[in-house]
């Protein structure tokens, strides 16, 4: 799995340096998601930032991240910040509730 990001962002240009900072903002992302599973908060402003990066990064193949390196228990909030983002269906499945608490971040 790693490997093929690793391909990907090295044809972008990132050293391997970069890599290892923006691979890791996929394991941020499912720290700030367990911790408002946890405690009902998290640094949301965070959590939308690592994803616009990712997909800046990243493009299309961050879905594929998104997929397989995000927990299930955790996939629907973040089908709801991409709702949000407007970069997914609405109708696709997603947590109601966190995505009113993303709307409310004025």
């Amino acid at each position: 799995m790693k490997e093929f990001f690793i391909e990907e962002h090295l044809i972008n240009g990132f050293s391997a340096g970069d890599f290892e900072t923006n691979y890791n903002r996929f394991k941020a992302i499912e720290i700030q998601l367990n911790k408002h599973r946890k405690h009902g908060e998290c640094n949301y402003k965070l959590l939308i930032n690592h994803i616009i990066i990712l997909l800046n990064v990243f493009g299309e193949i961050a879905y594929y991240g998104f997929d397989t390196l995000i927990s299930e228990k955790n996939k629907d909030m973040l089908t709801a910040i991409l709702v949000f983002m407007q970069r997914t269906p609405i109708s696709a499945k997603h947590d109601c509730e966190f995505l009113k608490i993303l709307e409310n971040l004025g």
